[in-house]
């Protein structure tokens, strides 16, 4: 509760909606997964996929930044691919699928915070599962599905009244910090 003690707790919303059941939560990220695994495997590499494996498979991470640096880009993204840079590259598109699916946290957390319904809540997963541009852009070896994740967290702790102001500075920093989502150019 907000009081003038401790102005870092934000106020509990008034409108109460029931949780969505755990089982259609896991339904929907389900629904989610299967479209862009498939994505993922059925069509060949792109030019600009190219480029991520160019960048992220270096032999050393000292050479990853190296080619990084010059490019703006999302280096968290490029890091992270590096890491997983001896997986065979359809398989590395699983790094995007999987941080891209952590948008449906603050998706699906604001939905809630508004008080929209269960149905509401689910046509929302359901769209996010199923539209086309977000199967073909969660699928691909670039960082466009984290940097919608990122976007949706930002937003989540920039208008939401739940949690602490801490806490929602925090997810705001982490989910902005120059490492993690936008790219840096030190020219």
């Amino acid at each position: 509760m907000h009081t003038a003690s401790n102005p870092d707790e934000a106020p509990k919303g008034s409108a109460s909606v029931p949780p969505v059941p755990r089982w259609l939560i896991l339904l929907l990220v389900l629904l989610a997964i299967v479209p862009r695994g498939l994505e993922a495997h059925k069509k060949s590499l792109w030019l600009d996929e190219l480029h991520t494996l160019h960048i992220a498979g270096a032999d050393t991470l000292a050479t990853t930044l190296d080619r990084l640096l010059p490019d703006f880009h999302a280096p968290l993204f490029f890091l992270a691919a590096h890491a997983v840079r001896a997986l065979h590259p359809h398989s590395q598109r699983w790094l995007a699928i999987l941080g891209g699916l952590l948008a449906l946290v603050p998706l699906w957390a604001l939905a809630r915070e508004a008080a929209w319904s269960r149905t509401s809540i689910a046509a929302t997963g359901i769209a996010f599962a199923l539209l086309p541009f977000q199967i073909q852009y969660g699928a691909e070896l670039r960082p466009y599905a984290w940097a919608q994740a990122a976007s949706a967290a930002i937003v989540w702790a920039a208008v939401s009244g739940r949690g602490t102001a801490r806490r929602r500075f925090l997810v705001l920093a982490l989910a902005a910090a120059p490492g993690g989502v936008h790219g840096v150019n030190h020219e």
